[in-house]
């Protein structure tokens, strides 16, 4: 996540999680799997602040993200991040994923998206 950029706007679990994400220890057993795969779009359910979604785009893992986060506040907080980090055009944001969650993640993937949990 080197180059990364936080924004002032901490949704999720307020300032808690800074320390572990700076260092590189926040949710340790997604690290491997997440920047290690060969897929050019990450789909991303429960986005939260967006610290996957954008990062991993932002640090070139991904090509793009599909974010979906239920609060308004997480998506706008999102949507900032992903401007902040220069990849506002390459993060999309949706809410929750009930409905329409293939045709919203087809509409940014067109050709067939791999799943992995």
């Amino acid at each position: 996540m080197k180059g990364f950029r936080f924004t002032e706007n901490a949704f999720w679990g307020g300032h808690s999680d800074t320390a572990t994400k700076i260092f590189g220890l926040y949710e340790q057993q997604n690290l491997g799997i997440l920047s290690n795969s060969d897929k050019p779009v990450l789909v991303d359910i429960g986005a939260a602040d967006g610290f996957w979604g954008v990062g991993l785009v932002s640090t070139g893992n991904f090509e793009k993200s599909v974010c979906f986060e239920v609060s308004a506040k997480g998506r706008e907080v999102i949507r900032e991040t992903a401007e902040h980090n220069g990849v506002g055009d390459h993060v999309t944001v949706f809410g929750d994923a009930l409905d329409n969650t293939a045709e919203n993640i087809a509409s940014v993937a067109p050709t067939p998206v791999t799943f992995s949990f």
